[in-house]
């Protein structure tokens, strides 16, 4: 199930040396890190944590993430999932959500941004993660971020209903958006592609409708637009720049909110107590 879930892209389309400086690796536990695509905006107190669609990498990411940082003046940090790209692990519901997790804690904990200066986007299997998320911190009781779904689906299981009608029952019901969503009271945009084959428009329909207790919900249908056609620039610019002036309300943050060099540097090898490299 979980390689149907995650065609991971191979080969990878970065490496720890293409990406330069934007990489940075953000622990997760005492020995893990998670290999990220960090595009700083000086002037911003603000984070957007990005969780990516599937069968692509950090390295597809380059231009759409220095996109929304200096347009949306905020600092972006996308982060990679297990399995792909240079990333280590197997790719799965579990793991996304770990790493999802681990990003949000090292920019809540370590880099001390409020919840409310947090903007929360997922893409596809993105909106995944990214509702998983904005219900932990609705339970934490925060101050809410402001969560943007692109392309989003209610369920696994209600994509594979789509596809495969009653034998979807089969399917694990990971990533339920619409559990997530009903609990949610942060503002959210939904923005999906009216042409979209893959994940239908309904969904979003539907999400929009189950999302009564947003403190601010906005839908935007986009014509002509497909699953892999949807572009940031294009179609999003006008709804995410309407969203963000009216939601996020960001406070003033007077300690350096930068991603420090120290994360910069790659984890060593592995070692077990002998000294060899683990293969």
């Amino acid at each position: 199930m979980n390689s149907i879930l995650f065609p991971v892209p191979k080969p990878a389309t970065y490496t720890a040396e293409s990406l330069g400086e934007h990489l940075v690796y953000i622990p997760l536990g005492k020995s893990k890190t998670i290999p990220c695509l960090y595009v700083p905006h000086k002037k911003s107190s603000s984070y957007l944590i990005y969780s990516h669609a599937n069968a692509c990498d950090l390295g597809h990411l380059e231009y759409v993430l220095a996109y929304l940082a200096e347009q949306h003046n905020v600092n972006v940090l996308a982060y990679e999932y297990p399995g792909y790209g240079i990333a280590a692990g197997t790719p799965s519901p579990e793991g996304v959500k770990r790493n999802v997790m681990g990003v949000l804690r090292f920019v809540m904990d370590t880099l001390a941004v409020p919840t409310r200066n947090i903007i929360l986007y997922g893409c596809s299997i993105g909106t995944g993660p990214t509702c998983y998320a904005a219900d932990y911190l609705s339970a934490l009781d925060v101050r809410q971020p402001c969560v943007i779904l692109e392309s989003p689906f209610q369920s696994i299981r209600d994509v594979a209903y789509d596809m495969v009608g009653s034998s979807a029952s089969l399917a694990p019901n990971v990533f339920d958006n619409e559990a997530h969503v009903r609990t949610l009271t942060c503002p959210i945009l939904f923005a999906h592609g009216l042409d979209d084959r893959v994940i239908s428009a309904e969904h979003s329909k539907a999400l929009y409708k189950a999302a009564t207790r947003s403190a601010h919900r906005m839908l935007e249908l986009i014509p002509n637009v497909g699953h892999n056609t949807i572009d940031e620039e294009r179609h999003l610019q006008t709804p995410i720049t309407r969203f963000l002036k009216l939601c996020h309300k960001p406070v003033r943050c007077d300690h350096n909110i930068g991603i420090s060099d120290m994360y910069k540097v790659p984890p060593a090898p592995r070692t077990r107590g002998s000294g060899c490299l683990l293969l």
